[in-house]
């Protein structure tokens, strides 16, 4: 056999341990993508609107039950609003960019 003979099954060789890894790596993915979609929609779930009110009206009861004043419940309750939108666009964006590689 020829170094170029030799030289040639290696590198077959090499191809076909890629692509093996490769396999392994795209069936890894095809195992976790449902229960990866199953996970973020929960997730999401919870940051919809309907969901979102309700959490943010809880917390404003809480402070007054709490004895927080009027204007400081409202300034609290507005920030906790604006943390949860930021957080809900930070999701957003974290899932539109896994979406897109697990396409």
């Amino acid at each position: 056999m020829t170094n170029e003979e030799k030289e040639r099954r290696i590198e077959i060789s090499d191809v076909e341990e890629v692509r093996g890894i490769l396999k392994a790596i795209a069936d890894f993915l095809k195992d976790i993508r449902e229960p990866i979609k199953d996970l973020l929609d929960t997730l999401m779930g919870s940051l919809r609107g309907y969901v979102l009110g309700e959490d943010v009206a809880n917390f404003y009861k809480k402070l007054k039950e709490a004895g927080i004043d009027d204007n400081k419940a409202y300034e609290l309750t507005r920030q906790y609003l604006s943390k949860r939108m930021l957080t809900t666009e930070l999701i957003d964006r974290l899932l539109s960019g896994i979406g897109r590689r697990l396409s």
